[in-house]
């Protein structure tokens, strides 16, 4: 998996000459935590028919000084692997099923991506690798869709639909996403944890605000159920806000993303809060 996203980043560049490429990056410590959803990396190629990503995501428990297993938290959890979209515009709408194929457990390299990170950055070393879950193949399949209720010069509003089921996620959502600024694009925005679903158009300069809501029904999480001594209850309904603004100027996109996500499972201590920053630059 370390040389995964150098592979997929050369091989991305040969589809397609008109099309993005994307680094998103999540992470808990604007928050000012370092739990839970901890840290997320993406490297998503998109054109117009499809979206291709590989990413990275990690899960700990709220005290990552402790080397013993901690029951009633989250156990330790990394999950890596390929994302593939379809996507079929149509109008005001898109429908777009995918895959994901991926592993949880130690051959994630999620262990040594937050090590690694904590001995280059001023952060507590985490001490409870050896609990996480173990490996376990991970297949899902998506089928997200989008509908622009309202577009405007300055504005739009966009309602989401996301569906994931499979052996690491199984769950159901809907969202509602606005935008208000200057040059609004012509796509079907993004909703946190998802794929970029954007338009490939020609170069703007763009300055917008984007915030929006959305709830999810969770049937099953592996990276909560998944550690055999772990004795939490999952949440089933999880809902998000997230806040940010985006910056395009001809080639170059900045989004910073701010989001607020109510807890995951019984134990959890409150609201947790991340941050999400993408970088997309087009070819």
């Amino acid at each position: 998996m370390k040389h995964l996203y150098i592979y997929f980043l050369l091989l991305s560049l040969f589809i397609n000459s008109f099309a993005d490429i994307s680094l998103i990056l999540e992470n808990d410590v604007l928050g000012g935590t370092d739990r839970s959803y901890t840290n997320g990396i993406k490297i998503e190629y998109v054109n117009p028919s499809f979206n291709l990503s590989a990413f990275q995501w990690m899960y700990t428990p709220s005290d990552i000084t402790l080397a013993e297993n901690q029951p009633d938290d989250r156990p330790y959890a990394g999950w890596s692997g390929i994302e593939y979209i379809q996507k079929f515009p149509r109008g005001r709408y898109l429908y777009a099923p995918g895959i994901q194929v991926g592993i949880i457990g130690p051959s994630s390299y999620a262990e040594q991506s937050q090590k690694g990170a904590h001995s280059i950055f001023p952060a507590r070393e985490p001490m409870g690798w050896d609990n996480q879950i173990e490996d376990k193949f991970s297949l899902n399949g998506l089928f997200l869709q989008r509908y622009i209720l309202h577009r405007d010069f300055i504005q739009d509003v966009i309602f989401n639909q996301h569906n994931s089921l499979g052996t690491t996620l199984t769950q159901t959502g809907i969202g509602l996403g606005y935008r208000l600024g200057y040059n609004i694009p012509n796509d079907y925005g993004i909703t946190q944890n998802e794929p970029v679903i954007q338009n490939i158009d020609e170069r703007f300069i763009r300055c917008y605000l984007n915030t929006g809501i959305s709830m999810r029904y969770v049937f099953e999480n592996h990276t909560l159920t998944g550690h055999p001594e772990n004795n939490t209850e999952m949440e089933n309904v999880v809902y998000l806000i997230y806040l940010g603004p985006t910056i395009e100027i001809n080639q170059w996109q900045v989004t910073y993303i701010h989001n607020w996500r109510t807890k995951e499972f019984d134990k959890d201590e409150k609201i947790h809060s991340f941050g999400t920053l993408t970088f997309s630059k087009r070819f």
